[in-house]
Parts: C-alpha cells; structure tokens; sequence
C-alpha cells in the first residue's frame, strides 16, 4: 500500500513481505544528519550539491551500520533478525528504504523550494509594478 500519509513499500524476502516503512521524524533526522557528514560524496563535478538516487544508495551501502540501522528502523526489526539475511536481502532491504526515504525527505524539499519560488517571484512581481490608474485614483490616495 503506498499512501502519500503513509508510504510504505513491500520487499520480497523468501516467503516473507517485508514493509519497508517511512522513518519517524527522529530517526529520518538522524539519517539526514549521516548523509550530511558524507556531504562530499554529493557534490558535483561543478561544485554543487546533488542528491543522486545512486549516490545515495551508494553512501548507505558503504556505511554499513547507517544501512543496518535503517534496514532495521524501516523494516521495524531487530538485529538478530538482521543478522539471518543474505547479502542479497540486506542490500534489497536497504536499496528500498533509501529510497522510500530519501525519496520522501527529497521530493518534499523540493516541492516547498518550487512553491516558496512562486511566493517569492510574485511579491518581486508585486514590488516592481506599478500602481494601477484605479489606485492612483481611489479616494484614499487623493491629497485634499
């Protein structure tokens, strides 16, 4: 079931359905501030920051405790279950939940970002115009 309230995302593992869930508000903080410290990893060859689905997977699967503990947060499970999966599981796992949650913490930003553009232009907008002939007219901008 994927909700915009709710998202979730179901891994076959074996006979099992894993639901890889999206992170508290702690625990998504918690993962924006280990990527943070692997800021360079996402900068650019033009010296920009870019968030790249390949770079990120690629930071959680080189940082191995930050992939198990997401695997697990996401997941809701503990390490003894953590620790009787494959490789192949683990790195399904882990792929899932970055990208549920990077995906949530990225698509967010980015959804503000376009909407505070907008306010932004139309108060430059609103600024930098004129006054209309119906305002210079009215009653209250009329000296006496």
């Amino acid at each position: 079931m994927k909700s915009i309230h709710n998202p979730t995302v179901k891994v076959k593992i074996g006979s099992d359905e894993i639901e890889i869930r999206e992170l508290s508000w702690p625990d998504a903080l918690h993962l924006y501030h280990a990527l943070l410290a692997q800021t360079k990893s996402f900068i650019d060859e033009e010296g920009k920051f870019a968030i790249d689905p390949q770079k990120v997977v690629g930071a959680i699967t080189e940082n191995i405790e930050l992939g198990e503990w997401l695997v697990m947060k996401s997941a809701g499970k503990n390490e003894d279950w953590l620790k009787e999966r494959s490789l192949s599981e683990f790195l399904d796992l882990a792929s899932e939940a970055a990208v549920l949650n990077i995906g949530i913490i990225v698509t967010r930003l980015k959804n503000a970002g376009s909407r505070l553009r907008e306010i932004v232009a139309g108060a430059k907008e609103t600024l930098s115009s004129k006054p209309s002939d119906s305002t210079a007219n009215s009653p209250t901008s009329r000296s006496s």
